[in-house]
């Protein structure tokens, strides 16, 4: 066999790892920041940021004499549909990267009485032209309640320390309906982006001293509602809000972004990683389309 192919749509996926001592790889003093689609030469990050403040990001390789890459933010800040937040969510593009290098990511205020202060430093790592075996992370269901912020913050530590080459998350990101916060099957659109920005803040992972690449698709509670479909009613602000904050751009020869929902391909060491928009498409369950579960489009695409 040439290829490997991973399709993933959901698998309620869930492990608790219990990690005794150290200190955690993750700071508060962070932006919550995510690396996504990478090559042995581009990057994209995605960051959540005061709406207010604009920022300036630099990557410096750490043991070379190249010269520091500028960042180009990727399109408009993206803000909730009503302008009412106080966050809004940058994409940046870093291009001309060496293959295989560690960078420092240095993101600076570019406005205001701090203009030109660093406020944020990670590292991050391009991709090797030719890998050998992959090590990646499959992750789902990542819950923000309170009740699990030990287990979650021991999970991410574990990750951490392992190193992989990837993580993948395959659904559920962002519950929208959790218990805690919005009534089931009640939620609003300004829910919704509530939601996606809190989450996606708290998660320990977002906050580490060190970046690793994600690839990411979503699942029903990501949309609003549990078991939803393409009815439900907040769909496009979840599709707008998740895109904004695990979203990318494609990468020629190795990643391709869907023209709708959230599906995306990952081509990397001779695997085929095809993740699946099991929502954007999908009809009431009462119906029985042909192309009920993926839609047209995407299915022919696959």
């Amino acid at each position: 066999m040439k290829y490997q192919h991973w399709i993933v749509s959901l698998s309620l996926f869930f492990v608790t790892i219990t990690v005794q001592g150290g200190k955690p790889p993750f700071s508060r003093v962070h932006y919550p920041m995510l690396q996504g689609s990478t090559s042995d030469t581009v990057t994209f990050i995605n960051t959540l940021v005061p709406r207010l403040k604009t920022f300036q990001f630099r990557a410096i390789p750490r043991n070379s004499k190249s010269p520091a890459v500028s960042g180009e933010l990727v399109g408009d800040p993206v803000q909730d549909s009503q302008g009412l937040l106080h966050e809004k969510a940058l994409r940046v593009k870093f291009s001309g990267l060496q293959p295989n290098t560690q960078y420092d990511l240095e993101m600076s205020e570019s406005s205001g009485v701090s203009a030109g202060e660093t406020v944020d430093r990670r590292q991050f790592k391009t991709l090797k032209k030719n890998p050998g075996p992959l090590k990646f992370v499959v992750a789902s269901c990542l819950s923000d309640e309170i009740k699990y912020d030990v287990v979650r913050l021991n999970m991410w530590k574990k990750v951490i320390q392992e190193k992989p080459d990837a993580v993948i998350l395959i659904g559920d990101q962002t519950y929208v309906d959790s218990f805690d916060y919005v009534e089931r099957h009640k939620a609003t659109e300004l829910d919704v982006w509530m939601r996606h920005f809190r989450s996606f803040s708290e998660n320990p992972m977002f906050r580490s001293d060190k970046l690793i690449p994600v690839f990411v698709t979503w699942d029903d509670h990501d949309t609003g509602i549990d078991n939803g479909n393409s009815t439900t009613p907040t769909i496009a602000d979840a599709r707008k809000a998740f895109n904004s904050l695990y979203g990318s751009e494609s990468i020629p020869g190795m990643t391709e972004m869907g023209k709708n929902g959230v599906y995306r391909h990952v081509k990397w060491s001779g695997i085929n990683f095809v993740l699946m928009d099991n929502r954007s498409y999908r009809t009431a369950p009462e119906l029985n389309e042909r192309y009920g579960q993926w839609g047209q489009e995407q299915e022919e695409w696959l």
